[in-house]
């Protein structure tokens, strides 16, 4: 039981509690005694509240690391609780915490500064007030998941763009608000990104691609379902990201052959999905 593994196990630094469904708030309170735990995950632990989450953060402040993915039944009282407590937090995913609000997520911008790794995928109540709030306190971020944030526009990813310079992994897949202009600053500020993803962001022209081919670093670009691209932008991709080793351009009906056979010609490496 967890309870044997906290009585037993004290000195741990890692556990690995995912999936464990029937995981309860009573037995994640356990958890609380392992004050030194810097690494847990309990990516779809789908019965814990955030009552579990206020006693974890404040018997294990050391924690770097933590998953709540899936963790339906979590709302904005577990990431403050993690913002007061929690301070040093180098990755976070709350992907699929679609109760989670924009207060919650400015606090944890505010507090825990050292980001690396946020994953907010499919927190669809987000707004920009946040997201910007994220670029402005955390310039230590290397990885950012927005995918399904279907409110975030232009205006929060300027600041993302601007303030986290670092910036290797984005994912705006499903954020059908972003717009060319957005793709431009990330471009020009975040030049060793090395995967993007904007499958369905379907404002996305040419212009962004040709702009994007200045991150020479680029190693994976989904553009699956963006309509408006043309030949145009991936031979500029051909000609400038020499590191592409995986393209997606299923649904992206305006490019032809051509373009194709240049940037197989240029990457010979790149798998191109269509």
């Amino acid at each position: 039981t967890i309870d044997a593994i906290a009585r037993e196990c004290t000195k741990i630094k890692a556990l690995n509690l995912s999936q464990c469904t029937g995981l309860t708030d009573k037995g994640a309170s356990a958890i609380a005694k392992v004050s030194g735990l810097t690494k847990l995950n309990l990516t779809e632990c789908q019965a814990l509240t955030d009552k579990a989450i206020e006693s974890i953060a404040k018997g294990c402040r050391d924690l770097r690391v933590l998953s709540l993915a899936s963790c339906v039944g979590l709302g904005n009282g577990a990431v403050e609780a993690l913002a007061a407590e929690c301070k040093s937090l180098e990755s976070l995913s709350l992907a699929f915490c679609s109760n989670i609000q924009d207060s919650a997520i400015f606090k944890l911008a505010e507090r825990c500064s050292g980001l690396k790794v946020l994953n907010l995928g499919h927190c669809s109540r987000l707004t920009d007030k946040s997201i910007a709030q994220v670029g402005y306190k955390c310039q230590k971020l290397e990885s950012l998941d927005l995918s399904v944030c279907a409110k975030i526009t232009d205006e929060s990813i300027n600041y993302i763009a601007k303030g986290c310079h670092g910036l290797k992994e984005l994912n705006l897949g499903i954020c059908e608000k972003v717009t060319d202009q957005a793709l431009a600053a990330v471009a020009e500020h975040c030049r060793g990104l090395e995967q993007l993803n904007l499958s369905c962001c379907d404002k996305i022209t040419d212009e962004a691609i040709m702009q994007l081919a200045k991150c020479a670093d680029l190693r994976s670009l989904n553009l699956y379902s963006c309509k408006q691209i043309t030949d145009a932008g991936i031979k500029e991709l051909a000609s400038k990201c020499k590191k592409l080793t995986h393209l997606d351009l299923f649904w992206c009906e305006g490019i032809k052959e051509e373009a194709i056979e240049q940037l197989m010609k240029n990457n010979p490496d790149c798998r191109i999905d269509r």
